[in-house]
């Protein structure tokens, strides 16, 4: 079975944090699992042996005569990287030149490789005849992560909510998500402003956390319901406050609109546990998305509410 559009949403930003944060022999390893399950007995992955190490190669294609070598350093750097290349591919060519029609360098660099990759890529091509060089990018490994069943999706991302899940939300697990982050110190002063609907376009998330954030939107209302029934009625805006508090810590850092949902979605719960506290956990951040300053609103809308003094314009 193949995953919904939500668990699709779900596990494509799984993927991404992986894809970034993975580094070395961790990210190799989630290659080579992926890549298993996507093209079973079709993939042959290598594993380093005694003094001969793993000839050149960190997996295989045979429909397609591919070779794969995976690089995730901790940074990449240009003249290691061609260097790398280089030797990999010149050892390549010696030991399976009769069976590689392509050589593919699989790394993990979102905005893609440096000019001179591919440049390299070019010069490798051409000296050697009928392979051809290349990469195998972020979205087109994507695309592969997510051609696999939500068994496999299960297995190497853990399990995620369905819209089943979101329907199915109730107050007792907001109550557990929302408990936990209220014990987080918010700011002194609450700068909540409201929702508009061109958030989306204007913070460039990507496919994924922008899919998750309109899905989301079905249980909003719960948590809105949530707040105006709960004893405390300050505790919406509290907690408000602390995700704004968050969000603009996270500005400050430079981080990517996609870094940053991921950071407040840790701290609303996490990216983990039962369905049910995952689903909790996309209603609450949806939420706060849609009724105070996480993430920007569009200039247009900023400017109106400014000139009509319905927001604090002082951060």
């Amino acid at each position: 079975m193949k995953a919904s559009k939500l668990q699709g949403y779900f596990y494509g930003l799984k993927f991404e944090n992986q894809f970034l944060t993975s580094k070395g022999q961790a990210f190799e390893e989630l290659f080579k699992t992926v890549m298993k399950y996507r093209f079973g007995s079709d993939f042959s992955y290598v594993k380093p042996y005694g003094n001969i190490g793993d000839r050149k190669m960190d997996g295989y294609l045979r429909s397609e005569k591919i070779v794969y070598q995976c690089y995730a350093p901790e940074r990449m750097d240009q003249s290691k990287l061609l260097k790398k290349v280089t030797e990999d591919f010149k050892g390549a060519i010696e030991h399976w030149r009769d069976d590689m029609k392509r050589w593919r360098l699989v790394h993990n660099e979102m905005g893609g490789l440096p000019p001179d990759a591919l440049k390299k890529f070019l010069q490798l091509e051409k000296s050697n005849g009928e392979v051809v060089v290349d990469e195998l990018r972020y979205e087109e490994f994507r695309s592969i992560v997510l051609e696999l069943e939500v068994d496999q999706l299960e297995e190497v991302f853990g399990i995620v909510p369905t819209a089943q899940s979101l329907d199915n939300l109730n107050t007792k697990e907001l109550s557990k998500v929302i408990s936990s982050i209220s014990q987080k110190k918010p700011p002194a002063k609450p700068i909540l402003s409201i929702p508009t609907k061109e958030k989306l376009s204007r913070n460039q998330l990507s496919e994924d956390a922008a899919g998750m954030i309109e899905l989301g939107r079905v249980r909003s209302k719960l948590v809105e319901q949530y707040f105006s029934e709960h004893v405390n009625p300050d505790l919406g805006q509290s907690i408000g406050s602390s995700f704004k508090e968050q969000y603009l810590n996270l500005k400050q850092e430079n981080r990517t609109a996609n870094q940053i949902f991921r950071e407040l979605q840790e701290f609303a719960g996490g990216s983990g546990g039962s369905v049910e506290r995952q689903a909790a956990v996309l209603a609450i951040l949806t939420y706060f998305f849609e009724t105070c300053d996480i993430f920007e609103n569009p200039s247009s809308f900023v400017q109106q509410m400014k000139s009509e003094k319905k927001i604090d314009t002082s951060v």
